[in-house]
């Protein structure tokens, strides 16, 4: 039968063997070739296959919309086609159609969209490999918000980690599954992790049948399948984030990833269709949290090439078992360590697959064989892959006309220009190096969060554009072969060698079922450290002999181990992957705890007492247990214990009272004063401003209705005042008197009270005189008086000082009060020099700080943010200590700067003048005035601040009584 990639090479007329190389060379071709053949269908077709911006999220197929839950769910195969089969532990199954898996996805999707979610939303999904988590994803994706999927495992500190760098709108959690027998909750750990955060909601996806109709916070999953709701995916841009991952973590903060509709779509359908000869009716065993990459790996990429995929919920192993028949599986995927165990089940559970697919982890040579040996039936191809998260799938890769070598790869992904290189970025071959790639390639992460270097760290060891993925790797005549990630080669004996070396001499010993090689330093020299797990049966201690002679005569005595461990069971993840980082953490931890000849006793004692089970990566594997290992003298901790009677010293001197938060039994007067902060805390609204346009912030308003409009839904919210720019019929700045009172006479003839204050900044041709002429309507009660000299973004903002000076009479001349508007520190000097010293203006003034926008004092972090604010407005009180200062929510600093001026007493501003961001480490765009008016009256009620009427802002800030202007 013709492969896949057989037909994609006759149709771009391009010989088989030399496929590779011109899919590196023409990637536009390549990957133009894929999206016609295997790709999504465009709502909106792109421009062309690659952007300019090679990290940026339109780096691929800019211009197109499409949806990857669309592609994945085309109704290009057949409806009744099998799409999912869900196997329990306890024994129980579903099998849904692809047309039922599109009514669960398509109401879920449905229920969403009437919660507000959509694109530029984000959704989290708590779920074990049920068949609700899978058409929770497709849902949430349909409905144009990325999802956010977490491993079902995690308990509560994990999860609220991730929760909180993740940053969902909601959270979908599967209520409860079965694991090793017992009812597992998922759903508990979940609500107690975000039970501490604002603003989020969970929602349970219930699978007993016991959700109560119409109950908001639990949807019944059997109802989703029978639902009418319409199958509408919205079309995206194709750099839409789709997915958001977490890595491990389990060697520091868990990395978020994020992957795009149409880059992950294609990649897909390159690595499916391609890479594992993926046809449609056929059905796929890979088992996978939906927590992890390859859980939507095997969910999109199964659907989309019309196959059935077999969902394994609870320890694999043990469902497994308990089904047994598997003849019907046509590709199998896992982990080499879980193809290994599938293999050596009874009559290898009657699986004869086409396609075996090994990804995860190197491959040993024990467990190749066993692979081969076992299920062999239908000579079966071994696509073994090698990729990760951020890479969205692969970097090498097997291909079906590939011969490659035992444990190794055939070559480089399609569309991938994989390299080995040294320390200094030089290709090698027949040597250890570093796998990296010099190109890029759709599926590639758009982005890295919770991460200092972001993903620009992916390129800072070799530089020029090359992606370092940190494998070990080896480029031989024969083919290419990964030895574990970089971080992991062994220094021994002074020499650099990958642990699969080591490994697979230990594994081929009789009796090892699995080995973890490791280094560490004992006395000051690097030594060799080799834990085995024992197969059923064998004599651990014999064993352990027998590995290291097997290793010292294979490898030579500098590799002798130093000490050798065999016990029944090595930590592995649920589906069957060897945990070799939390092995090495606690060996590593144990031989710390103790120095020269004690160490084999260390170790010793940790093998004892470790209890070597399934590990759950959290950040609990960040810190490895010392359980018994550290270097506490117990027996001075028994004395002490004894001598202090096990107790706490507790001795109260001013009873009958214990404890008294603000007096003391020693003296009068308060303890714990109250703060010097204002109980009023005035909110200014500033409407529009003078340079967003709907290209910024399609919410903005432009024109005088739209400016009215907003203005008095913040002033009949309660706002204190508003700050008023008017734009002209193309949507420029304008100080147009008409346009000023079309605006501003309705609103003061309504809420009379109302202050108003305009920006009235004469940069052009005739303006000085419009703005004399809008002071002298009276509209206004305020004007902002800027005192800049600075860049403000690529726009230089500077007022000569004669200006400056002349527009500080004409202002107080007209009755309305001076806003003393400053940008940087330097604005606060000038003031100083020219209003003050002057003595133009006295204490007491008004003063409004606009920082943080690009070229105004920095805030890109919560620190710069936080002591820049204190600074400046440090720098104001010195000049003018009866100061009433207002705080904007100026460019991406945004609602934490203001939340920093109201805990400070000061007065704040928000708007859509200042920022198009609702918050600093989130993109949503700010969606009207009244929202932003709103969290401010929440940020105020939280910390016990009155907000001013506009009577009372009036008092505050000193302005004269309200008067409505004429219309004329």
């Amino acid at each position: 039968m013709t492969t896949n990639v057989a037909r994609l090479a006759a149709d771009v007329g391009v010989p088989l063997d030399e496929l590779r190389d011109w899919s590196v060379s023409q990637p536009d071709e390549f990957w133009a070739s894929v999206s016609r053949l295997y790709g999504p269908r465009w709502s909106t077709p792109y421009e062309r296959v690659r952007g300019t911006d090679p990290t940026g999220p339109e780096s691929w197929f800019p211009g197109g919309r499409t949806n990857i839950a669309a592609w994945a769910l085309s109704e290009s195969h057949p409806e009744t086609l099998p799409a999912l089969r869900w196997l329990s532990e306890d024994g129980a199954a579903v099998r849904l159609t692809r047309a039922e898996l599109r009514a669960a996805a398509a109401e879920i999707g449905h229920r969403l969209r009437g919660l507000g979610i959509g694109p530029g939303s984000r959704v989290g999904l708590v779920a074990a490999p049920h068949w609700c988590g899978s058409a929770a994803v497709l849902g949430i994706l349909a409905a144009g918000a990325s999802c956010l999927p977490l491993f079902s495992g995690y308990g509560a500190g994990a999860l609220r980690d991730r929760v909180e760098a993740g940053a969902p709108d909601l959270i979908l959690v599967q209520g409860t599954t079965r694991r090793k027998g017992a009812e597992h909750d998922i759903a508990a750990p979940v609500r107690a992790a975000v039970g501490t955060l604002p603003r989020l909601g969970v929602i349970t996806l219930n699978t007993q049948g016991t959700t109560r109709p119409g109950d908001p916070v639990a949807w019944d999953v059997d109802e989703l399948i029978t639902s009418r709701a319409p199958w509408a995916p919205a079309a995206l841009p194709s750099g839409a984030p789709a997915i958001v991952l977490f890595t491990s973590g389990s060697t520091g903060l868990p990395k978020g990833v994020v992957l795009s509709h149409a880059g992950y779509a294609h990649q897909l359908a390159s690595e499916w269709r391609l890479h594992l000869d993926l046809r449609e009716g056929d059905r796929v065993l890979w088992p996978a949290d939906p927590g992890w990459v390859v859980g939507s790996f095997t969910l999109l990429g199964a659907l989309a090439g019309g196959a059935e995929l077999t969902l394994l919920d609870g320890n694999p192993a043990a469902t497994i078992t308990r089904h047994t028949d598997f003849s019907d599986v046509t590709i199998i995927g896992g982990s080499p360590s879980f193809l290994a165990s599938v293999a050596q089940g009874p009559e290898a559970y009657g699986l004869r697959p086409r396609i075996i697919a090994a990804a995860g982890e190197p491959f040993s040579s024990e467990a190749w064989a066993a692979v081969e040996r076992s299920l062999s039936g239908n000579r079966p191809l071994i696509i073994n892959l090698c990729g990760g998260t951020e890479v969205g799938t692969c970097l090498l890769a097997t291909l079906p006309y590939d011969d490659p070598p035992k444990t190794g790869f055939g070559g480089p992904a399609l569309g991938v220009d994989a390299d080995v290189v040294d320390d200094l970025g030089r290709s090698v071959s027949d040597s250890l190096g570093v796998l990296v790639a010099r190109n890029s390639w759709p599926g590639r992460a758009i982005e890295v969060f919770n991460t200092p270097d972001g993903i620009d760290g992916y390129f800072r060891r070799f530089g020029g554009g090359v992606w370092s993925q940190e494998d070990l790797a080896l480029r031989t005549s024969t083919g290419w072969f990964v030895k574990g990630r970089a971080d992991e080669v062994l220094k021994i004996a002074g020499r650099r060698v990958g642990p699969s070396e080591i490994e697979d001499v230990a594994l081929a010993t009789a009796g090892t079922s699995a080995c973890v090689a490791v280094d560490a330093t004992v006395d000051g020299h690097s030594v060799l450290i080799v834990v085995v797990e024992s197969a059923p049966g064998a004599d651990t201690d014999v064993l352990a002999q027998q590995v290291s002679a097997a290793i010292e005569g294979d490898m030579g005595r500098p590799f002798r181990p130093f000490w050798t461990g065999a016990g029944p069971n090595l930590p592995r993840t649920t589906t069957g992957k060897l945990d070799r980082r939390t092995v090495r953490n606690e060996v590593r931890a144990s031989i710390a705890s103790a120095k020269g000849t004690t160490a084999t006793q260390a170790l010793r004692a940790w093998m004892d007492t470790t209890t070597l089970t399934t590990t759950l990566p959290s950040s609990a594997a960040r810190h490895p247990r010392r359980t018994t290992m550290n270097t506490i003298d117990w027996d001075r901790v028994q004395r002490g214990l004894e001598r202090e009677n096990h107790r706490m010293i507790w001795r109260p001197y001013g009873l009958p009272t214990v404890s008294d938060p603000n007096r003391s039994s020693f003296f009068e007067g308060e303890v714990s004063p109250r703060w010097d902060v204002p109980r009023q805390m005035a909110v200014s609204v500033a409407i529009t401003g003078a340079f967003f346009q709907h290209e910024q912030n399609p919410n903005q308003p432009i024109t005088p209705r739209e400016i009215y409009e907003e203005a008095r839904a913040v002033a009949a919210a309660g706002a204190s005042t508003v700050h008023i720019h008017v734009r002209d019929d193309k949507g420029y700045n304008t100080l147009s008197a008409d346009r000023f009172r079309e605006v501003i006479v309705p609103l003061k003839e309504e809420f009379p009270n109302l202050a108003v204050d305009g920006c009235l900044v004469a940069a052009l041709d005739g303006e000085w005189e419009q703005m004399k002429e809008v002071l002298a309507t009276g509209l206004l009660d305020a004007v902002p008086l800027n005192t800049a000299a600075t860049y403000v973004g690529d726009a230089l903002f500077a007022k000569p000082i004669p200006v400056i000076l002349e527009k500080a009479r004409l202002i107080l001349e007209s009755g309305a009060k001076p806003i003393i508007a400053c940008y940087t520190d330097g604005d606060i000097s000038n003031a100083d020099r020219l209003l003050f010293k002057s003595g133009l203006m006295h204490s007491g003034s008004y003063w409004c700080l606009l920082p943080a926008l690009p070229g105004c004092s920095p805030m890109a972090t919560p620190r710069q943010a936080f002591e820049g604010l204190l600074r400046l407005s440090s720098l104001i009180r010195e000049i003018d200590p009866e100061a009433t200062i207002l705080v904007c929510a100026a460019g991406r600093a945004s609602t934490y700067l203001v939340t920093a001026a109201a805990a400070l007493g000061l007065h704040v501003r928000v708007g859509m003048e200042d920022t198009v961001w609702t918050w600093p480490h989130r993109d949503d765009l700010v969606q009207s005035n009244l929202q932003m008016f709103q969290m401010a009256k929440d940020l105020a009620g939280l910390l016990g601040r009155d907000i001013p009427d506009h009577a009372e802002y009036r008092s505050l800030v000193g302005l004269a009584p309200a008067s409505v202007p004429a219309k004329g």
